[in-house]
């Protein structure tokens, strides 16, 4: 697998850590203020538990917003959110729209710009495109040089080289086109510029100033003399040479000139300040960074032009970037910052160095625009679909582990380990099914998250009952009155077995329940509930084969899912794409309530085959049902018309599938794409009086009796009644022939 973006994937888990902090964390203090009053808070939250232990976590948390205009402008409003999903391979979207309000639309530039950002990831390689639009305002369109200049500048960079030219064109004369090359050492400048003679702002620009500009420039700017780009630049960058050819006019001066720089480009923006969490990066590191990204732009094309007619400032910008060996760099780089503890080098090794999942494909847009007729407002869009490769989940798990290790092993030695930093190092992730979203209105700001599922470490009763004592018990925060806090828990179940609960004494009674599946408790806190009990109860009784997919990216037609249920159903099930994780039995039913028993004239082999599945699914199989001679003869079936046929509910009835049948091992097989209740039928053997070959042999065995009774009597006949020939003429001549 090619390696990822463990960027991307460490971002997703930020975010999930980020979203869970306030459900492990419910603990709230009001906020006192004598002039704005502390806003209100509610919290809901949900459990799911499963008879294997897994349990899905949701949560609702409002947030009232008070409006008071005299503070300052109303907060954007909007909407975000993130989800998964599998479609044969875990993808992830995320959606969000912000408008921001007229008070903080009304200043430049955000009044006149317009952006969009596209980008796509294939592979190892990222296509990006950005466009925007600014318009400057009025006090800077009547400002020199943008009241009467027009610009235009056109770049390529590709495989290590740049080329473009600049036009600049000022109060109609043009400064251009100067055409420039180069690379990361050497920058190469060939034009011709018009320089106007003409007043401006107290300023006189004529032949003597054209003269002793380009003296100037000659005499102090080039080499590496005081005053010199050299020395400018400490040493940075030099102007090798500079000629030029000037042809002077009565309005204007013709400046034809060649210019050739060397320096260490990358070494002058590495001198530039980058902190980053306020520590300056070390030049050293920011220029292996440069270098690194450098390498991986294959392309880039810049177009950027400005009309003072209208004041526009149009960009345009496209990019292509590989991917390849990302992460090698990423880690290199990482690893050589200057005293960094040995034990975070060994954790980035570890983080950067073993891949479960990598990003296989994305798409982004991003967009900023002005909206309304009358009221402008600004308008924020963002969109993000992801398709993951590998296994998202053990990349997140193995993050998790790698980073609370390496916290717990940080510690001073006379602070003990946090239990919780280990029960939750023991707890499992799964996100294939989550959704986030967080949405900001004038009045309220509510977070909330559903289907994110987790695998706590159970406190075992026995066999059949267990609780989740330390998974509750992670929060210690009392409710309170501007808090209160819904917990709703429900017993989960799925194809084989359902979870019931039961309340000890010391769990506080709920505020409402439904038999034993669902309780629910208002303004209550987590821990108080850490001794619910759950009880795992059998919902399909009798024999079953089953099987879990958990990665449905690894079930191929190359590498199939296989459920060998041949002894407890006669039947083998052959999984060769599913598109979703799912568990799935296969069992024996001798009776199916609501099911007629044969179609039409068919007969019924065996008995039924029950295929469940814990999830819908989209699947691709092959069911194969076995029997057996003894079966065949006992039923009264000819085997060649044997046909597999699933149980319609909403047509009542039984639906043929093409089927193939194996006399030699004895089985019939189908290609399916659902599960459902399948059976095996066929035509009862016809009496053969009723076949046709019957009538066949009966129609030639009279054929061959009514022929020889026929020559029989014709022999007779001949024998008995012979002529007498009594003269001459009685006699046979030779062209008369007697049979008898």
């Amino acid at each position: 697998m090619n390696k990822g973006k463990k960027l991307h994937i460490a971002g997703l888990m930020f975010i999930l850590t980020v979203s869970l902090l306030p459900f492990f964390g419910a603990e709230t203090h009001p906020v006192k203020a004598q002039l704005i009053p502390a806003p209100t808070t509610k919290m809901e939250t949900k459990f799911i538990v499963y008879p294997d232990g897994w349990v899905s976590t949701g949560a609702l948390i409002n947030q009232t917003v008070p409006s008071y205009p005299q503070y300052g402008p109303p907060p954007p409003t909007g909407y975000a959110t993130l989800k998964f999903g599998w479609d044969g391979l875990l993808k992830a979207s995320v959606d969000s729209v912000y408008t921001l309000p007229k008070e903080n639309v009304k200043d430049f530039p955000l009044n006149s710009t317009t952006l969009s950002i596209h980008a796509r990831k294939l592979g190892d390689t990222v296509t990006s495109q950005i466009n925007a639009t600014v318009t400057m305002p009025s006090s800077v369109r009547s400002a020199f040089p943008f009241n009467m200049t027009d610009l235009s500048l056109v770049s390529d960079y590709q495989a290590g080289k740049i080329n473009g030219n600049l036009t600049i064109i000022v109060a109609g004369y043009p400064a251009g086109p100067i055409d420039f090359s180069g690379n990361r050492t050497h920058i190469s400048l060939t034009g011709t510029a018009i320089v106007p003679f003409l007043s401006f702002q107290g300023v006189t620009i004529d032949r003597t100033m054209v003269v002793q500009v380009l003296n100037y420039l000659i005499l102090n700017f080039t080499g590496r003399d005081p005053g010199s780009l050299w020395d400018v630049t400490d040493g940075v960058a030099e102007i090798s040479s500079f000629s030029n050819t000037t042809t002077f006019n009565d309005n204007y001066a013709s400046v034809s000139f060649e210019m050739q720089i060397q320096g260490d480009f990358i070494g002058s923006l590495s001198k530039l300040p980058f902190p980053i969490f306020g520590v300056p990066v070390p030049e050293s590191l920011m220029a292996k960074a440069l270098n690194s990204t450098l390498d991986k732009v294959q392309r880039d094309t810049v177009q950027l032009a400005y009309t003072y007619s209208d004041g526009k400032l149009v960009y345009k910008e496209t990019t292509i970037v590989t991917t390849t060996d990302f992460t090698e760099d990423l880690q290199d780089i990482l690893t050589s910052i200057p005293d960094m503890p040995y034990s975070l080098k060994a954790l980035i090794d570890a983080l950067l160095g073993k891949i479960y999942a990598s990003i296989d494909s994305a798409e982004l847009s991003a967009t900023y625009s002005l909206v309304g007729e009358f009221v402008k407002e600004g308008r924020i869009t963002f969109a993000l679909d992801m398709t993951f490769g590998g296994d998202l989940n053990e990349e997140l798990n193995y993050i998790r582990a790698k980073v609370l290790s390496y916290y717990m092993a940080t510690l001073p030695t006379w602070v003990p380990v946090p239990w919780q930093s280990t029960f939750i190092n023991e707890t499992l992730v799964d996100v294939g099914r989550l959704k986030l979203s967080f949405n900001v209105t004038t009045s309220s700001v509510v977070l909330g998250w559903e289907n994110l599922r987790v695998l706590p470490p159970k406190d075992v009763i026995n066999a059949t009952h267990f609780k989740l004592k330390r998974f509750f018990n992670l929060t210690y925060a009392p409710p309170t009155y501007e808090t209160p806090v819904k917990i709703t828990v429900e017993g989960g179940n799925n194809v084989t077995h359902t979870v019931s609960l039961y309340r000890p004494s010391n769990v506080p009674a709920p505020n409402s329940a439904t038999n034993s599946k669902t309780m629910v408790w208002e303004n209550q806190t987590l821990s108080g509930i850490q001794d619910l009990t759950f009880k795992i109860e059998p919902v399909i009784t009798g024999p079953l084969a089953a099987g879990t997919i958990t990665n449905p990216a690894l079930v191929t037609e190359a590498n199939p899912f296989t459920i060998d249920a041949s002894e407890e159903a006669m039947t083998t099930l052959i999984i060769n794409s599913i598109s979703a994780p799912a568990t799935i039995i296969v069992r024996n039913q001798t009776e199916a309530p609501g099911v007629m028993s044969a179609p039409a004239t068919f007969s019924m082999l065996g008995t039924y085959v029950e295929v469940l599945s814990s999830e819908e699914v989209d699947v691709n199989a092959t069911i194969r049902i076995n029997y057996t001679p003894e079966q065949l003869a006992a039923a009264g079936i000819d085997e060649s018309t044997l046909k597999i046929h699933y149980w319609d509910a909403d047509l009542e009835d039984w639906v043929e599938v093409d089927t193939q049948v194996n006399a030699e091992e004895h089985y019939a097989w189908a290609t399916i794409d659902h599960f459902n209740i399948w059976g095996l039928f066929g035509q009862p053997v016809a009496p053969f009086w009723t076949q046709w070959w019957f009538y066949a042999i009966i129609g030639v065995v009279i054929v061959v009796v009514a022929g020889a009774f026929i020559l029989m009597r014709k022999q007779k006949t001949a024998v008995h009644k012979t002529p007498e020939v009594t003269s001459e003429t009685d006699k046979p001549t030779s062209n008369t022939l007697y049979l008898f």
